[in-house]
């Protein structure tokens, strides 16, 4: 198992291609290739200082030294630089890459925000299009978004992960097609 938390899909990309590249032993064990594709508008780093620093909407007039480094980078990307079209187009290639670089082994692909569907459409292998964000926030009534929740291992609580899980295998096994809301309720 290999997540790189808060990334975009490029240092997945590049992780993949190492594993593939220098890893053989390993990847051939696999059975499954499991995917979960973030929000196609993530900045595209490999920094992980920027991958843990959540941007912020930034005041008119601000002084730099009120931020963390990364934090005023990533916002300032937001703020001036993000092209919404270009990630789609980009996050558009990148699962054409990965349909080939996957070849003919099982894939699930996940998705956590629902951005991703239409471009969705070109994957191959088993597609769950329900949103990880919207789910996590269905489950979790109290909370509005995801951010600040460092004590909540993939956005779910324990209980959560654990239902999480025990319907991932039944995707994974084909006894069903989506994840099932009803089923988070304790």
């Amino acid at each position: 198992m290999l997540g790189l938390p808060g990334a975009s899909w490029w240092p997945v990309s590049q992780t993949l291609r190492h594993y593939l590249q220098h890893k053989q032993e390993f990847v051939q064990q696999l059975s499954q290739l499991i995917f979960v594709h973030p929000n196609p508008a993530r900045i595209n780093t490999s920094s992980e200082a920027i991958r843990a620093n959540n941007a912020i909407p930034l005041p008119f007039k601000f002084n730099n030294v009120d931020f963390e480094e990364p934090q005023l980078a990533s916002s300032l990307y937001y703020k001036y630089i993000n092209d919404y079209d270009f990630h789609l187009w980009a996050e558009r290639n990148w699962f054409q890459e990965l349909n080939t670089v996957v070849g003919t082994r099982p894939v699930l692909h996940l998705f956590a925000t629902a951005n991703s569907f239409d471009n969705a459409k070109i994957l191959t292998g088993t597609k769950v299009l329900h949103s990880l964000t919207e789910l996590s926030l269905a489950v979790n009534p109290s909370r509005t978004h995801l951010g600040n929740d460092a004590k909540l291992p993939n956005h779910f609580t324990q209980a959560h992960n654990c239902v999480f899980a025990r319907q991932l295998v039944q995707i994974l096994q084909g006894q069903r097609k989506d994840f099932d809301p009803e089923g988070f309720k304790q």
